[in-house]
């Protein structure tokens, strides 16, 4: 897949000199994006779209094509298509709506026979696109993104355009983001192919709406998982949601817990909203994963440690008590300082308390993984204090998982100075839990295919 999804030339059929026009936008992302390779506008009616050559037709163009952009309207992509296939195009990405997402299922199909009669692959038809970061090739109708390891398949564009948002805004990057809309040939499969061949990719982000051929699905993404972690929100759990879903790219959704077994048979792990999406991702690209149900909660402040110690227990996890010895072990702490579970270090919480303290959990048997809670007070330097807290990170969290939360006010400088040391930080309470969870799960899938792991 990665001779289909990385090309060297890219020709846009439908490119426009008309701000807010597909054509226009796909032109201008590839262009501002700085691709390396070379973009070739196709439009019969122009001669020049943004400093570049027009050309009438792809079949016109003196280069080899290896990707086309098509952003025209729906009966006029076989014509288009066929011209594609003598070019020898190798992925034609189909933005055009109008197939069977409207019930023109007969359209999707002839477009289909004609790609497979040349060997050409589609993308789409009714998708976004495409972004591959490490090649600076933005081929998509989204924003662009800074670079990451994290990658995305959605097949709604609008949803892949709301998990970027919200990556920005957290400061992470994509690695690639792919939208396969009706997934008329390119399907999830293909794409986890790709994305377990990409070596910038870490862990895997999927909105599913349905599986067009569930086996090919399962035997890939069993494969991929041993490797990457894949988690996924999967829509369609009620009819309302089954009715839209139809609607929307054609899919058919099934039964929702049809598909949970399914998932969890190939080890792809389910959350319920994009928020878990984007926080389990992250923190599973860069967490190792044990077995054990056990967690030690360690706090600076006692309400969101309880809050957390819920979620936790909720996801069928355990918070348990400290034994007299652990807790004796503790004892170097002041006297206001909770060496229970959760272990509430107070407010005035310093870098060596919580290195102290990590350490000392870190050696135990008692707990499996450790949740870090770190809300800083007005009065205390956050980057300090986090940095005790990464130290503990890099000389332990290889016996003992930890999963750090940071919030308040103030806190992005230690966030920042955190994940530039290569240690996923959470701004969630819940994700952390399911984290947690996640990680358990992936470890129990691992355990399963190869018990030695």
């Amino acid at each position: 897949m990665k001779e289909v999804f990385e090309p060297n030339s890219v020709a846009v059929i439908g490119a426009s000199n008309k701000p807010g026009k597909v054509g226009y936008v796909l032109v201008k992302n590839l262009i501002d994006s700085g691709f390396k390779g070379k973009i070739f506008p196709v439009n019969p009616k122009e001669k020049i779209i943004l400093g570049l050559r027009c050309f009438p037709s792809i079949l016109d163009i003196p280069e080899t094509i290896d990707m086309a952009l098509i952003a025209i309207g729906a009966i006029r992509v076989p014509k288009v298509v066929e011209e594609c296939g003598k070019k020898g195009v190798k992925l034609a990405v189909i933005f055009s709506a109008g197939f069977a997402e409207i019930g023109n299922v007969e359209l999707e199909r002839r477009i289909v026979e004609i790609a497979k009669s040349y060997g050409l692959r589609l993308l789409g038809p009714n998708c976004a696109g495409l972004i591959i970061n490490k090649l600076n090739l933005h081929a998509c109708m989204e924003a662009r993104i800074n670079k990451g390891d994290l990658a995305l398949a959605a097949q709604s564009g609008a949803f892949g355009a709301l998990v970027i948002s919200m990556v920005k805004s957290r400061g992470l990057g994509l690695s690639t983001f792919i939208s396969y809309g009706n997934r008329a040939d390119v399907d999830e499969a293909d794409i986890l192919q790709y994305f377990h061949e990409d070596e910038e990719t870490k862990a895997i982000m999927m909105y599913i709406e349905g599986l067009r051929n569930g086996r090919k699905f399962i035997d890939t993404a069993s494969k991929v998982t041993i490797q990457k972690p894949i988690i996924a929100i999967k829509v369609g759990k009620t009819p309302a949601s089954m009715r839209a879903i139809t609607s929307h790219t054609g899919a058919l959704a099934g039964e929702y817990r049809i598909y949970e077994a399914a998932f969890r048979k190939c080890g792809v792990y389910l959350v319920d909203d994009i928020l878990e999406l984007i926080e389990v991702s992250h923190i599973l690209s860069g967490t190792i994963a044990i077995l054990g149900n056990k967690v030690c909660v360690v706090t600076n402040s006692g309400g969101p440690g309880v809050l957390l110690t819920d979620y936790i227990e909720v996801k069928g996890l355990e918070v348990p008590q400290l034994p007299h010895t652990l807790r004796n072990s503790l004892s170097f702490l002041p006297p206001m300082c909770s060496t229970s579970n959760p272990v509430d270090l107070t407010a005035d919480a310093n870098a060596e308390r919580y290195y102290e303290v990590l350490k000392v959990l870190s050696r135990s048997n008692v707990c499996d993984y450790i949740a870090v809670i770190f809300i800083p007070p007005a009065y205390i330097d956050s980057l300090e204090v986090i940095k005790g807290i990464v130290d503990a990170w890099k000389d332990f969290g290889f016996k003992k998982p930890m999963v750090i939360y940071i919030g308040g006010e103030g806190t992005k400088e230690a966030t920042n100075y955190a994940e530039e040391k290569g240690i996923p930080i959470t701004i969630d309470l819940r994700s952390l839990a399911t984290s947690i969870h996640a990680l358990k799960f992936r470890a129990q899938y691992l355990k399963i295919i190869s018990p030695s792991h």
